[in-house]
């Protein structure tokens, strides 16, 4: 796993760990609760959930700083969720199950390391859960990346569209114009953190959806994490895409491109009229000056919902994130 980033005139990093959990918002099935489990000082709650959701709660010891789930349903694919802190060997949280209904195996991984990308991960245990909710509510619900059922960002979202709807004189925005209103706000909000990639810091900070709205600066990430949180508060289906990126008009080409070596970026998709659409809110947001390395905010729609066949002509996607 790791975690890479260079410096250019358009800031590139992202996720390389594909992240999921999320959370049920609404009612759903009924189901009859076995019991708690308890492996390795973890305790979950429940071994069945009929809400797409278990809540879990422990110690797994003092030595560890960061800890991740790994999941598979039925047997199928292993997603990876989001990386989660330890704070001397405590662990608690909930774990969201957005595949709908099937039986999950759950796997927990931590490091000692000081920093959570970049470095090894040690199994720790293993747990099986039973969701009966039949509901499919991917891309809808909340991520630990990207959290939007926290009350700031609930909060948020509806004064962005509030404000914009004030601000066009009209009673209610459309989806897309909502998402519009969302790509300008996390633009002029979020100030790209360049001194945290250059002298590596970045690898040290959490990158959901909340920590970039309190703390205001990110990288790439941060600005797709919490435009997903916002958008998936207002009802809007949004996710986070992971893959290259390149700067044909600085005579960069997709040749060059060591999918090993290079960059990684991260942008978003908004999935609306039945299809996914490009949104690249970092890019959109300024740029650093070339001399000065100085980031400077420059709001453009270059990459809203911009034409495919011009989107991949700078953007490459190597995986649809779990967050």
């Amino acid at each position: 796993m790791y975690f890479q980033f260079n410096v250019n005139l358009r800031p590139i990093a992202s996720f390389a760990i594909l992240l999921s959990c999320t959370a049920s918002l609404i009612a759903a099935t009924q189901v009859s609760h076995a019991a708690p489990v308890t492996i390795r000082g973890l305790t979950l709650a429940d071994t069945q959930t009929g809400e797409s959701k278990i809540s879990y709660n422990g110690n797994i010891g003092a030595q560890y700083n960061f800890a991740f789930f790994e999941f598979t349903k039925d047997g199928g694919a292993e997603k990876q969720g989001g990386v989660l802190k330890v704070e001397h060997g405590a662990l608690q949280g909930t774990f969201y199950f957005y595949d709908g209904a099937g039986k999950y195996q759950l796997r927990l991984f931590a490091t000692s390391e000081n920093q959570a990308y970049g470095v090894n991960f040690r199994w720790i245990a293993n747990f099986e859960v039973t969701n009966t909710d039949p509901r499919n509510l991917e891309y809808l619900l909340p991520t630990t990346m990207a959290q939007s059922d926290d009350p700031q960002i609930i909060s948020t979202a509806k004064t962005i569209v509030a404000n914009a709807s004030a601000n066009n004189h009209v009673a209610q925005l459309s989806p897309k114009e909502q998402s519009l209103a969302v790509h300008d706000w996390v633009a002029n909000y979020l100030t790209y953190d360049l001194r945290s990639t250059e002298d590596q810091t970045y690898l040290n900070q959490p990158h959901d959806a909340v920590s970039a709205f309190n703390r205001k600066t990110g990288v790439c990430s941060d600005f797709s994490t919490l435009t997903t949180a916002l958008l998936r508060a207002l009802g809007i289906k949004a996710r986070v895409i992971s893959g290259f990126a390149i700067q044909p008009e600085m005579g960069e080409s997709w040749a060059d491109l060591d999918p090993d070596t290079s960059p990684t970026h991260a942008w978003n998709e908004v999935f609306l009229d039945g299809i996914w659409s490009p949104v690249d809110v970092t890019w959109d947001a300024g740029a650093a000056d070339s001399h000065t390395h100085v980031w400077e905010h420059n709001l453009v729609h270059t990459f809203f919902f911009p034409q495919l066949e011009f989107f991949t002509k700078s953007h490459q996607a190597s995986r649809v994130t779990a967050f």
